[in-house]
């Protein structure tokens, strides 16, 4: 049966939000409520029917398996705004929700101004700027589909189309902007053509990774002659650029990936709930029939890590060389190398544009909720967007110059002042 929000009141369409947090100023609140009322009434008029999702019928192919993804896709079907909302409410929900743990262990809550969300936040909230529809608005259709859905590398290689609008629009470039790195299928292994190419781990796969994670991860009295002798070999599947990480000694605990005991407790969150996350969709079929063939299939969904850089071509080698990339990303690639040679690449795309110091940090916080690309939502990110140190480039006027006309310079000279999408609208961002 098609989905139909409820019509006449349009007051009544909030009730599908649920509850507004209480620790919002109640002049605040009003001002939301009225923006939910018009946007969710428009919404209500729209003759557009939900999209049909497979519930019951789990299937590797279908990214829209995970129940976060159908989420933002359904949203995204109805337009700009109702996705930008659903953004606003994931990145409050997140805040309240280490608000209330904070309280419950009798801590203090965190300052609003430490919260790597408070841009998305803010630029609902405070109604500035709308930076989070602007940049929405500014990549084509369906790359942000494909965003939501993960499986970016699977449309370019199957749509001829899609690769071309990629390549006009997605490749990194030296500027400033976000990127993804997605680790999919290779097309060719050994000068031999690969199935499922575009596609990230199958069911099985996903669970010898994580079961390779633990024997990298094992320590004092589980340490073994074996898990040591695994560790350092997924140590030198990438040239070690640092003395550090020559001098490494593994019988002594020591790990490239895993160096202090911050790390390992994040590395091992990433295992637990990447079972529940990559595992849980197809679980029942593992438990009636360990064999089944459905479970050798690889997700059309890739793990994703997402960023912000000045240059961003410059940021991608360093991910791709592990010269300067992540313990997370770099361990996970490590294992899929040490696990099975080439058969996995990771490919970069190049999603935002920056055109202003400003619109770095919403950039980056939009790309990793779009992409749900956090180690506790089945990426490969194991620190939150948006402490990029856009003032301090604004400050040292180290922002590159060379993108842009000079009435955008005479505007970044001036960034405090520019609080309004209105004036962005003005740039002559025709070079950019």
């Amino acid at each position: 049966m098609a989905f139909q929000l409820p019509k006449g009141d349009p007051d009544k369409s909030l009730e599908v939000l649920g509850e507004l947090p209480d620790d919002i100023p109640e002049k605040e609140t009003l001002l939301i409520e009225q923006r939910l009322r018009r946007i969710y009434g428009r919404v209500s008029q729209l003759p557009r029917k939900r999209p049909e999702v497979p519930v019951t019928n789990k299937h590797p192919d279908d990214p829209r398996i995970f129940s976060a993804v159908r989420e933002l896709d359904i949203c995204w079907s109805f337009g700009i705004e109702p996705l930008a909302t659903q953004i606003y409410i994931n990145a409050r929900g997140h805040r309240n929700k280490v608000n209330a743990e904070k309280r419950a262990a009798n801590e203090k809550v965190p300052d609003p101004k430490s919260d790597p969300h408070r841009h998305i936040l803010d630029d609902f909230e405070k109604d500035n700027s709308k930076l989070v529809s602007w940049h929405i608005a500014s990549v084509d259709r369906r790359v942000i589909t494909a965003l939501i859905r993960g499986d970016i590398a699977v449309q370019e290689h199957n749509d001829p189309e899609f690769a071309g609008l990629i390549y006009d629009n997605h490749r990194l470039q030296f500027r400033p902007g976000t990127y993804i790195n997605v680790v999919a299928r290779r097309q060719r292994v050994d000068g031999q053509e690969q199935p499922y190419v575009g596609r990230g781990l199958s069911y099985n796969e996903w669970s010898e990774t994580f079961d390779s994670f633990k024997d990298y991860l094992k320590f004092d009295n589980d340490a073994t002659t074996q898990s040591n002798a695994w560790a350092q070999k997924v140590d030198q599947m990438y040239p070690l650029w640092t003395l550090e990480n020559q001098q490494l000694q593994h019988h002594r605990d020591e790990r490239r990936y895993c160096k202090n005991s911050s790390q390992e407790t994040q590395l091992r969150e990433f295992i637990e709930i990447g079972e529940k996350v990559w595992l849980r969709p197809l679980k029942a079929i593992w438990l009636q029939d360990p064999k089944d063939p459905h479970l050798d299939i690889p997700y059309a969904r890739c793990p994703i890590e997402s960023g912000w850089a000045i240059y961003v071509a410059d940021r991608g080698h360093g991910h791709v060389t592990q010269k300067a990339t992540n313990y997370l990303l770099g361990l996970f690639l490590a294992i899929l190398k040490a696990l099975w040679g080439e058969r996995f690449e990771m490919k970069q795309y190049q999603i935002f544009k920056v055109i202003a110091p400003l619109q770095a940090p919403i950039a980056e916080c939009l790309v990793s909720e779009l992409t749900r690309c956090y180690w506790y939502q089945r990426g490969l990110n194991p620190d939150l967007a948006g402490w990029c140190k856009f003032l301090q480039m604004w400050r040292t006027e180290t922002w590159p110059s060379t993108y842009a006309r000079p009435s955008i310079l005479v505007v970044k000279q001036h960034s405090l002042a520019l609080t309004s999408i209105k004036k962005i609208r003005v740039l002559d961002v025709t070079t950019v």
